[in-house]
């Protein structure tokens, strides 16, 4: 969850559309691999690996 947050505070500092949080997040959640390297959602897709581990 505390990386969740931190992905979404990233987002927003950067200007991000606010509406576009749930679907930016549920693309991970759904393809999480795809956004290992990502350098904004990567920390996020990397702990929900190490939760399915």
């Amino acid at each position: 969850m505390h990386r969740a947050k931190d992905v979404i505070i990233k987002f927003v500092l950067r200007r991000g559309d606010r509406n576009a949080i749930e679907t930016m997040v549920t693309e991970v959640l759904v393809d999480t691999d795809a956004y290992l390297n990502e350098p904004l959602r990567g920390s996020f897709a990397k702990s929900l690996v190490g939760e399915r581990a």
